[in-house]
């Protein structure tokens, strides 16, 4: 699992058999959630993490989108 970014105790990573549409895994100590990635960064899916930690990441995956998505399309293919 190709870790990207950790930062402020989140975990933002692929998962070496991930599939389209891009998207980015996010740990933290409340849960973990996925996030698409591109023109339009929505929330897939939430395992548990408190609305707090939502807010926080989602600003992190807008902050780093454009890198995520360079790094997804160079380990995956375009």
């Amino acid at each position: 699992m190709p870790t990207l970014l950790i930062e402020n105790g989140f975990r933002f990573y692929f998962q070496s058999n991930d599939h389209s549409p891009p998207h980015i895994h996010i740990i933290g100590k409340s849960g973990a959630v996925k996030f698409s990635l591109g023109n339009a960064v929505e929330l897939i899916e939430n395992k548990g993490m408190t609305v707090s930690d939502l807010k926080d990441v989602k600003k992190i995956v807008l902050k780093n989108n454009l890198y995520f998505l360079e790094r997804w399309n160079a380990f995956f293919g375009d």
